[in-house]
């Protein structure tokens, strides 16, 4: 999972399209799996990921490993998986949305 972290932050710092949707935010999210739990932190001059982080988190995406490096690879997008109840995503919506719209935008062009 950290290789598809390590890339969508490479693809934010790379476009300038991408750092412009994060003016403003500071969206705070962890990935939980049934083995790893993961922290992302996004915002307009900072983003990292790390493995743990015991801070709140504005939005919480639950499933198995496989289906969350789906989601951020952006070969389904979030909403898909959880309607398929691959995921399980608490949260703002409009939070929800931008990290969503940030995984598809971030995607291969492969993954297309």
């Amino acid at each position: 999972m950290i290789k598809e972290l390590q890339s969508v932050l490479a693809n934010i710092q790379n476009h300038t399209q991408l750092q412009v949707l994060l003016k403003k935010t500071n969206t705070s999210i962890v990935f939980l799996s049934e083995k790893e739990q993961w922290h992302l932190f996004l915002s307009e001059r900072l983003s990292h990921a790390k493995k743990t982080d015991k801070s709140s988190h504005q939005i919480i995406i639950t499933g198995s490993k496989q289906c969350i490096e789906e989601a951020l690879t952006g070969r389904f997008p979030l909403r898909k998986l959880q309607k398929l109840g691959q995921l399980e995503i608490k949260g703002n919506f409009r939070q929800i949305l931008l990290i969503e719209a940030i995984l598809l935008l971030c995607r291969e062009k492969s993954a297309v």
